[in-house]
Parts: C-alpha cells; structure tokens; sequence
C-alpha cells in the first residue's frame, strides 16, 4: 500500500511543479508584453544601466479637432471629408431632374408644420393662392402672427413660397383644418408622374 501512495504523491507533486512552471512562464511574457509606463515598478533598470523608454510604447501624437459650431458636425479625423447633413444645393440651385423626392417630401413636410403652426394661432389655415397664404404666413393676418419661411423654401419676386428648386408650391385647401401642398417635382413642371404633394 505504501508505494502506491508514495507512487501517487510523487506524481501529484510533479504535476504541481509542471502547471507552477507553466504559469510563471504566461506570467513573465504577460510582463514582457505589458506597455511601460512611467510609475511601472516592473522597468526598473539593471544595475548600472540607464532606464530608456520605448519608443514602440509611446503613444501616437493627436492633432486637437476645435469645437465645431452647435448643430454642426465636427470634422472627422485624416483626409477624409466631412459627412454633410443635406447634400443637396441651396433653394434654387438644383439644376432640373438631379433631385430625389424624398427631399422635396421633407420640404413640403417643413411647410406642413408651419400651417400647423399657423392653424394653431388663427384656429384655420390660411386662404387665397399663393402669394395670399404667403402673406398671410409671414404676419398679414388679423393676430399678426408670424410664421418663419419652411426649411428648403423660398420666396419669390411675386410673394409666392416656392420648393427648393424654385418652383411656386400648390395649395389645395380641403377643409379649414387641411390643406393639401404640392411641388412641381424635379422637372418643375405642375401635375406630371414627379409632382410630390402631402
């Protein structure tokens, strides 16, 4: 019984020796590895040699990016250029047939907000062409109330408040309450197949 057990211990012991032999070694690369640091206890220098840090751990050097102005997006980093919110020109500078619906739809969205906020002053909308309604948004009204010009929309030299391209929205008045607005679309042409209305 006795040099089973003294068999068995010696293995126990050898491998308790191999898995401590082991974790030193992982635990000395970990070290070898680990970036320095100034208060780093572990790079202390050997006698009689001036302790040099690397150059590899260093960190890279950062340009500072000045604070971009509020709502507007800081530049990215590098060469690359910066990501702009509306890639589309200003109100009228679209050449015809470049823009996509989805941005007239925005705009007309922005025009719907602003009779909303003309029904929720005066309890209706605005009536009359166009030129009338824009009158009336800009404070001709009985409480004199003034409603600022949508986002991607224009007046023009006739008083008329025109989409982006330049082209006089049609209102459509359906109730006191509701009022349909349409854009000429791209080819800036009223009532073909690329009119956007809301």
């Amino acid at each position: 019984m006795k040099p089973k057990r003294l068999l068995l211990g010696v293995i126990v012991l050898l491998v308790t020796g191999v898995i401590f032999w082991l974790g030193s070694r992982s635990g000395s690369r970990s070290r070898e590895a680990k970036p320095a640091s100034a208060g780093d206890p572990t790079l202390a220098a050997e006698p009689g040699k001036k302790a040099v840090a690397s150059e590899a751990v260093r960190p890279p050097a950062t340009t500072a990016v000045p604070p971009a102005p509020s709502g507007v997006m800081p530049p990215p980093p590098g060469d690359a250029p910066a990501p702009s919110v509306d890639d589309l020109p200003a109100p009228g500078a679209t050449e015809p047939g470049t823009l996509q619906p989805g941005r007239l739809r925005a705009d007309i969205e922005d025009v719907q907000f602003a009779l909303r906020d003309f029904r929720t002053g005066l309890g209706g909308n605005p009536v009359g062409n166009n030129a009338e309604i824009t009158k009336a948004l800009l404070g001709d009204n009985v409480k004199q109330i003034k409603i600022p010009v949508p986002t991607g929309s224009q007046i023009n030299d006739r008083g008329e408040l025109c989409d982006r391209l330049g082209t006089p929205y049609f209102f459509h008045q359906l109730s006191a309450i509701q009022m349909e607005v349409r854009s000429a679309g791209p080819d800036r042409k009223m009532w073909t197949a690329d009119d956007v209305q809301r």
